[in-house]
């Protein structure tokens, strides 16, 4: 949904400071599924900062929560570090 304010968030960008933070806990989908069903998937968050980004917004990303057991190995980190890290 906010990629459809795309325009409202570049003209408030241009009059003042303005971010936006998308939360993305983990790109894998056995965790993302058992954490936040009924969410938009993770790639889907990521391809929405890539947009944001490109459109000249500031734009982050918020990896949380790490739920131990769930998405706390480390190669489930590294891989959402790097899917962030491509996205923009």
């Amino acid at each position: 949904m906010v990629v459809r304010d795309t325009d409202l968030l570049v003209e408030l960008s241009r009059r003042t400071e303005c971010s936006v933070s998308m939360s993305v806990p983990t790109v894998d989908t056995q965790a993302w599924e058992t954490l936040e069903p009924g969410t938009a998937h993770p790639i889907k968050r990521l391809e929405a900062v890539r947009r944001l980004a490109d459109a000249g917004v500031d734009v982050g990303v918020l990896m949380a929560p790490i739920v131990p057991g769930i998405s706390s190995q480390p190669a489930k980190i590294e891989k959402t570090i790097r899917a962030s890290a491509d996205y923009g």
